[in-house]
């Protein structure tokens, strides 16, 4: 069935919202190490949820890439009311590069899958 194929990124969405649910007061600030968690949170989100509009169309990927933008969004303003998380723009940016970088992958394995190797 079609629909399945969003249970893997709904799923790893919700993985993402419970992990950045729980309080952590001992967290370190914000910093580079910070914002390559977000990136490799948001990568896997972008490619399985290109995978799973099932189109290599750009505009497709573009439309995927921007819904995972605004989930990061939406996952930057609630951590502003779990104590010890911190909301930012540098932190939803790079939520913004993994989805990116996540679809960007998904378009490259596709079109490698289509392509003969010679």
């Amino acid at each position: 069935m079609r629909r399945w194929r969003w249970a893997p990124p709904l799923c790893w969405a919700a993985i993402i919202l419970i992990a950045t649910s729980i309080p952590n007061p001992n967290l370190p600030s914000p910093g580079r190490t910070d914002l390559l968690a977000h990136v490799a949170m948001y990568a896997p989100l972008g490619f399985l949820a290109a995978r799973a509009a099932a189109s290599p169309r750009a505009t497709a990927l573009v439309l995927v890439a921007v819904a995972c933008a605004a989930f990061g969004a939406v996952d930057e303003w609630h951590q502003q009311f779990i104590p010890g998380r911190f909301a930012g723009v540098d932190d939803w940016s790079a939520d913004t590069l993994g989805a990116a970088l996540g679809v960007v992958a998904f378009a490259a394995a596709a079109r490698q899958r289509r392509e003969p190797v010679t």
